[in-house]
């Protein structure tokens, strides 16, 4: 059989060439569904942040009230994230489309409904906000000298009054929730501690100030200043404020948590609180604290600024006496005197035994 051998024809190839429009909604969903997988619940957030029961309650109501805008909040969180943003400075610098996205929705968010007065401190680790707390409440609840101990939101209950510990700088971009900026929209006031400088907390006044939030900054341990550095001090606290341009201030209070007697500030502070106005189911309304004793507001305070001027004329008196005696340190005259509690034989007794007797 003598046929030819035939080449075979070469089979047609058909090659797949992607639309463009297509691999970009594909790579579009990509990105969503990593972006859905990395997302954590929202409950389980706010739990590691909240552990008191009642706020957790309110969060979560809000939350269903708010349900939208609580997405956007969630975008705007991860958007930052994803950024590798820690903090408002970095937010407002790096990203300022998204620090405006930031102001636009604080303004729109209401606050949460807390009822009674309520109170918030912030600050870094060693500003002394156990102390504070401890002073505030009368009686020992905060531990303290243990460094930073407040990874969550802690509410602690007064007579008539609650108070907030706020976590420190640590995770600073959890303030960029919408649950943050409704609580802090909630509080009667907002209490920033500092120790040296406004630096110290200078993103998170920014970020107050972003929101549209007053406060107050509580120079904190100014008794570990000598007497000739504090209105050094002082001056310096007040230029940064101008320097930086903070707006929500309403007042700089020079404190010493642990010896309370031993500036004015401290009295005129817990005065300044209590006279503030409080929101009680959406009214806002005085409140009554000098005409209903049985709910006094911090009634240990308001005690002692019935009878503030006695007993400040007595400090006074005491502090000269042991200057007369030879004791010259007026800074540790007034921190032993605070200590003992204005007995002066005991105060002599421990400015002796440190050989302060000059």
């Amino acid at each position: 059989m003598g046929g030819k051998n035939s080449t075979p024809e070469p089979r047609t190839q058909i090659k797949y060439v992607p639309d463009p429009s297509a691999s970009a909604r594909v790579a579009q969903l990509e990105a969503k569904v990593d972006k859905l997988s990395r997302k954590r619940p929202k409950v389980e957030y706010v739990k590691e942040y909240v552990r008191d029961p009642e706020l957790l309650r309110q969060i979560e109501e809000y939350q269903a009230r708010n349900r939208e805008l609580m997405e956007k909040y969630d975008e705007l969180y991860q958007e930052i994230r994803d950024n590798n943003i820690s903090s408002f400075d970095d937010l407002d610098e790096h990203y300022s489309k998204g620090a405006e996205a930031l102001k636009r929705m604080a303004a729109a968010t209401q606050p949460m409904q807390m009822t009674g007065v309520n109170f918030a401190l912030f600050g870094i680790t060693s500003s002394g906000k156990s102390t504070m707390l401890n002073q505030f409440l009368g009686k020992q609840v905060a531990a303290t000298g243990a460094g930073e101990t407040t990874t969550q939101v802690q509410r602690y209950d007064g007579n008539g009054f609650s108070l907030y510990d706020i976590p420190g700088k640590n995770d600073e971009i959890s303030y960029f929730t919408m649950e943050y900026v409704a609580f802090w929209k909630a509080l009667t006031a907002r209490l920033v501690l500092i120790t040296a400088t406004v630096k110290e907390m200078t993103s998170v006044f920014r970020l107050l100030d972003a929101i549209n939030l007053k406060y107050d900054i509580v120079v904190n341990k100014f008794d570990q200043h000598q007497e000739d550095e504090r209105d050094v001090l002082k001056a310096q606290i007040h230029a940064e404020i101008k320097q930086i341009g903070l707006m929500g201030v309403e007042n700089v209070w020079f404190i010493s948590s642990k010896f309370p007697q031993m500036f004015d500030d401290w009295l005129q502070m817990v005065h300044s609180l209590t006279e503030r106005p409080h929101k009680s189911n959406n009214m806002t309304r005085r409140n009554q604290i000098e005409t209903k004793s049985n709910t006094s507001f911090f009634p240990q305070h308001r005690a002692r600024s019935a009878t503030s001027n006695l007993v400040q004329d007595q400090f006074a008196a005491q502090l000269q006496q042991l200057q007369s005696m030879g004791f010259d340190d007026e800074n540790k005259n007034r921190r032993l005197l605070t200590k003992h509690n204005g007995d002066i034989s005991s105060t002599i007794n421990s400015l002796l035994n440190s050989n302060h007797h000059y």
